[in-house]
């Protein structure tokens, strides 16, 4: 058995998120403080929980944008936290995303990004259990005689530098549009990750995290519902490749602006087949105005992955939890928002920003 695993070699991608309109900074570090203001978001993915294994991934992000002058574009932190296989294998990393903004016309820019991380992995070899310690009645009852390896073999960590993106925005708020409900947003967005392909192993072999692409757009478009007040529809595209693995998720969001609520659906899937669909993500999201005073709001959407494929009965989908916290008056600095960043001075009947993150 020894001898037939040692010829096989396994492989696996960065994790993802369904509810990628919430944390485009882990997907682009172009993103970095494309908003003035300052933005917190957190998430938390449960995989398939049907499943007894911990594969959960945690997600907290900072960012602000910065306008003291021309050409900046704003800076940032992301934390990512991912454990697998019931807690044996945790892995951390660190990022500094930092961008520079180039502002074409008043409702058109174009931001680049870098983001240099560091990663943490370890094993925690408490977790293992051995065949001694069953009893064929009582299960896991006996003492282990195994014996950890050191530090050295159960923990790593590496440097993943190159990781870069850059992003298209058009975005017409203007009052000089058909009405002052008119609202038009484009975004176009391409990075790549991992392109040192830093070594994950815990020896000397190699283990290499291969390079991650990622592209994404979207389009935000508004409508008058004589019922439901004004609403924002946003179709979106993103697509991932990571070595021999590809998906893509494809759908659209909804945004009732006076009711303060979103609904989402998309289709994940690995090529234009339709039988091989992955799942079916459906999301709901509300909107609280936590500052009037400030435009201070918190985001929170709670969204599931349907599984469609033939794992529908061992895992039974996957839930996904974010919070985003956007101060879009609050800065660090003595700035204030430049001409791409109009946006910002629309409001609803609460006097919330309606601007779409």
């Amino acid at each position: 058995m020894l001898f037939c695993l040692s010829a096989i070699r396994t492989f696996g991608q960065d994790p993802h998120f369904s509810n990628f309109n919430n944390n485009k900074l882990y997907y682009n570090p172009a993103y970095c403080g494309i908003d003035y203001g300052i933005t917190l978001s957190a998430a938390y993915r449960r995989q398939w929980p049907k499943i007894p294994s911990k594969f959960q991934t945690s997600y907290f992000s900072f960012d602000e944008g910065v306008r003291v002058a021309r050409g900046l574009g704003g800076f940032g932190l992301v934390v990512v936290s991912n454990t697998e296989g019931e807690g044996i294998l945790q892995n951390y990393t660190l990022g500094v995303p930092i961008s520079a903004r180039i502002p074409i016309a008043a409702k058109s820019l174009i931001q680049v990004g870098v983001m240099p991380s560091i990663g943490f992995n370890s094993i925690n070899w408490d977790r293992f259990v051995f065949s001694g310690q069953l009893n064929p009645y009582y299960g896991n009852i006996y003492p282990t005689g195994f014996v950890p390896p050191d530090a050295g073999i159960s923990r790593n960590s590496y440097v993943d530098i190159f990781n870069i993106g850059s992003v298209f925005r058009y975005e017409n708020t203007s009052p000089q549009a058909n009405s002052s409900k008119f609202y038009r947003k484009f975004e176009i967005g391409l990075s790549a990750f991992h392109l040192s392909q830093p070594n994950q192993s815990f020896t000397n072999s190699s283990a290499p995290l291969f390079a991650k692409y990622v592209f994404s757009t979207n389009y935000t478009f508004s409508a008058s519902l004589k019922s439901a007040g004004l609403l924002f529809i946003e179709p979106s595209f993103l697509c991932e490749s990571q070595w021999k693995m590809f998906s893509y998720m494809v759908g659209v969001r909804t945004s009732l602006v006076d009711s303060k609520i979103d609904f989402g659906i998309w289709l994940r899937n690995k090529d234009t087949n339709l039988k091989n669909t992955d799942a079916i993500v459906v999301m709901f999201a509300y909107r609280f105005l936590v500052n009037k005073e400030n435009n201070t709001v918190l985001f929170t959407s709670l969204s599931y992955d349907i599984t469609t494929s033939r794992l529908v009965d061992a895992s039974r989908g996957s839930p996904e939890i974010s919070l985003s916290l956007l101060l879009n008056n609050r800065s660090f600095f003595k700035d204030r928002p430049d001409e791409c960043d109009e946006g910002r001075k629309w409001n609803n009947k609460s006097g919330t920003s309606i601007r779409m993150k």
